[in-house]
């Protein structure tokens, strides 16, 4: 789990160009691609809070490989506009926008930055009607590093755009 994409190309490639006598091993493509697609669908899991099942695993591997690759490149996307600062007339419309650009940005821990200052889901929500993005943000825990970490980078943001404002206090 946690393993990047690239770095698991990498890894096998390393291995595949090494003399057997060093540990090389061949790894061919669809190899590659298939742990890739395995790493993914663990990670994956993992983050969102669902059992593992290899047997789901194994019956859709094919449709695994393509979300790892499509995965891969949506996080290389840039991240929303950072948003203006504060106006307490524009509450609303600023809360949203901070709200939307730490969604944008993917936390070390592979999870929107958003998860800092989500908010509790309504108790008639069912876990199955959230999507993907949003059963990351409501499973990733609200202690330990990880949250220590994210939580001085959202306040160095709100600080940054309240700065000079009257909510600078």
């Amino acid at each position: 789990m946690n393993w990047e994409y690239k770095d698991i190309r990498f890894l096998l490639e390393n291995l595949s160009n090494r003399p057997s006598t060093r540990g090389g091993q061949l790894f061919g493509d669809r190899r590659i691609k298939e742990l890739q697609a395995l790493a993914w669908f663990l990670t994956d899991r993992s983050r969102r809070g669902l059992p593992f099942g290899l047997d789901l695993y194994q019956s859709e591997a094919d449709t695994y490989i393509q979300f790892a690759n499509i995965d891969s490149e949506i996080n290389k996307d840039e991240a929303a506009d950072k948003p203006e600062k504060l106006k307490y007339v524009d509450w609303n419309k600023w809360e949203e926008s901070v709200y939307i650009y730490l969604y944008s940005i993917i936390a070390k821990s592979g999870v929107p930055l958003s998860y800092v200052i989500r908010k509790d889901l309504d108790d008639d929500v069912e876990w199955d009607s959230l999507d993907r993005k949003m059963q990351q943000i409501h499973n990733a825990p609200l202690e330990g590093f990880s949250i220590n970490i994210d939580s001085t980078r959202v306040l160095t943001l709100l600080k940054e755009l309240c700065l000079d404002t009257e909510a600078e206090a």
